[in-house]
């Protein structure tokens, strides 16, 4: 009757436990969080892989390339629109004049100020720029360090009023009756014309930021940026509007300079508890290789030593090396020597009767002699200090 009670008990305090516990699960709080974990690998890689996205679902043909031999290859100019992303100087004389020829032909070219030029001699290492006629110099009232994208926020998608102050806008008129455009153009340059060849600007209180030039059956638009249309940026305000209406019907060719990421931040963004590892044990490394630092030890005087001392300690050294062969070798061959200038045939004689004359001459045992001559495998320091006295007793005696 107790054994049962007892089962009874403790399944009731089972019972109450889980029913506690499911009571406290029922009362906690549960919510879902979106987290922003950044870039994907691919947009890494391609700055406009955001405008890519948007032109493809509205059924614009779009294709983004990295470096310049894929102007060698060019669409078809009706229509097209090549956006021209690049680093200033890397665009070779040849290349340049091709693509006149592909605007006159009826292609769009798009395109960023992406060097200044030299008031003095009116140069600029943009060739296209050049050839334009347009110089792009440094805004007047613009601080160093002060751009348009100094106050957006760093992810892409959040609220239009995070992303750029509402004094940084540039208004840009359309032309066909609607309202005009908010789009984020204040830089650290101006743009201006010095040629005589037909354009329409856009600009806000520092100067022209925004200028297109009519050039046979095409055009070319030169922005002070492009980076409006980078992933961070595309979503904010009307940019992507505006990518949208300055296409043409025909393909989009998207070139960019791509930008190769260092070895270390390719090890750190793939490796990184392995560099860390790495540099930890770099550092433990040369904490127990480096030089100590403390106090001056006083160097002992040196002492002399007895004689005895020195034997002992070189005996010593040749028994831990197995250098006693050399010794031992040394005794036999005094003994023999010895032998041979008492008696001239010596050589001549047998090992045994070797042994036999030698032990009669020196009055020791011919196994004795024998034994001496013969030991070779030596591995305990009594077997050799025992050799070597039998030794030195034969010689002496001779």
């Amino acid at each position: 009757m107790a054994e049962r009670t007892q089962k009874l008990v403790i399944a009731l305090l089972v019972v109450a436990a889980l029913a506690g516990l499911y009571w406290g699960v029922q009362q906690l709080p549960w919510r879902v969080e979106e987290v922003d974990k950044g870039f994907s690998e691919a947009a890494r890689r391609n700055p406009f892989l955001a405008a890519q996205r948007f032109l493809e679902k509205n059924d614009v043909p779009v294709t983004p390339a990295k470096g310049v031999s894929h102007l060698d290859d060019l669409p078809d100019p009706a229509g097209a629109t090549l956006i021209l992303f690049s680093n200033e100087g890397m665009l070779s004389r040849a290349r340049v004049d091709a693509l006149w020829q592909w605007v006159e032909a009826g292609g769009h070219l798009i395109l960023n100020a992406n060097s200044y030029t030299d008031k003095q001699s009116g140069a600029n290492r943009n060739l296209i720029l050049q050839d334009l006629g347009l110089g792009a110099y440094p805004a007047a009232d613009t601080g160093p360090g002060h751009t348009a994208f100094d106050s957006m926020v760093h992810w892409f998608g959040q609220r239009q009023a995070e992303c750029l102050d509402a004094e940084h806008v540039l208004s840009l008129e359309t032309g066909d009756g609607e309202k005009p455009l908010d789009i984020a153009l204040r830089s650290n340059m101006v743009l201006v014309n010095h040629s005589e060849l037909e354009t329409i600007a856009a600009a806000n209180d520092d100067g022209n930021q925004l200028l297109r030039y009519f050039i046979g059956d095409g055009m070319v638009t030169v922005t002070t940026r492009l980076s409006f249309w980078h992933n961070r940026y595309i979503a904010c305000y009307d940019h992507a509007y505006l990518l949208w209406q300055m296409l043409g019907p025909g393909e989009v060719l998207i070139l960019y300079h791509a930008q190769v990421p260092s070895l270390f931040t390719l090890l750190w963004r793939n490796a990184a508890f392995g560099v860390s590892l790495a540099l930890l044990l770099l550092a433990l490394w040369l904490w127990r290789r480096g030089r100590r630092f403390g106090p001056l030890q006083q160097q002992a005087e040196a002492q002399r030593r007895r004689l005895g001392e020195h034997l002992f300690a070189s005996a010593m050294f040749a028994w831990r090396w197995q250098k006693i062969a050399p010794q031992v070798q040394g005794l036999r061959r005094a003994i023999k020597q010895i032998m041979e200038r008492r008696h001239p045939g010596f050589r001549r004689l047998t090992g045994e009767q070797q042994f036999a004359l030698i032990g009669r001459l020196s009055g020791c045992d011919a196994g004795r002699v024998a034994w001496a001559f013969a030991q070779q495998d030596i591995q305990k320091a009594q077997q050799l200090t025992e050799l070597v006295q039998q030794l030195q007793q034969i010689r002496n005696r001779l």
